[in-house]
């Protein structure tokens, strides 16, 4: 009987040292299983942020593919009116003889363009703009710097269509449409120096 009840108390000790064992690791154990809970959760939202994230940065490319779109568009409308104005002699002897139909069409390019650029370019381009019509329907720059100040604007606006570092100059853009323009030149052309 001493025997029984000796094997009763070390099973007893056993099974208690098994239960502490057990109720030791439980903390543990459940630390765990909410880790990893909590682990398999946070993946979920990641992905689902991660995917609204691509689907939002997509968006905005396709938004900035088509604003670029819109700008060029404005800026080459832009560019083409300043080259009508200043090469295409029919319109002007029009607009100098104050043909009302050539006012008004001048006039409405005008405002529908300086209404684009101030929706579409930069803070500079809309201020080198504004500074420029301004100083040229007053008659305050003659020919060469009206022609100077224009090229700095159309580099301006270059440089809004993400060409950022760009090295052209205003010269640059002139000696497009004045073929005599290196005599009018700042800082003279390479290629002319070796010509």
């Amino acid at each position: 009987m001493d025997v029984v009840i000796l094997l009763l108390q070390i099973g007893l000790l056993v099974g208690a040292g098994l239960i502490w064992l057990w109720l030791k690791g439980l903390p543990d154990s459940m630390h765990r299983r909410q880790e990893q809970l909590l682990q398999k959760e946070l993946s979920s939202e990641i992905e689902n942020l991660r995917a609204t994230l691509a689907a939002e940065l997509e968006l905005l490319k396709i938004a900035h593919t088509e604003l670029q779109a819109k700008k060029s568009e404005h800026f080459i409308k832009f560019g083409n009116l300043q080259r009508k104005v200043l090469t295409d002699k029919d319109f002007l002897a029009k607009v100098k003889s104050q043909n009302t139909k050539a006012i008004n069409e001048l006039n409405s390019q005008v405002m529908e363009l300086g209404t684009g650029l101030f929706f579409f370019a930069s803070d500079e381009a809309v201020r080198d703009y504004g500074e420029w019509k301004t100083k040229s329907s007053r008659g305050e720059l003659d020919g060469i710097e009206l022609l100077r100040t224009l090229g700095k604007l159309m580099v301006v606006l270059r440089r809004d269509l993400g060409y950022v570092d760009t090295a052209l100059t205003e010269d640059d853009f002139l000696k497009l449409f004045i073929t005599d323009w290196h005599t009018y030149q700042t800082v003279p052309d390479t290629d002319d120096k070796q010509a």
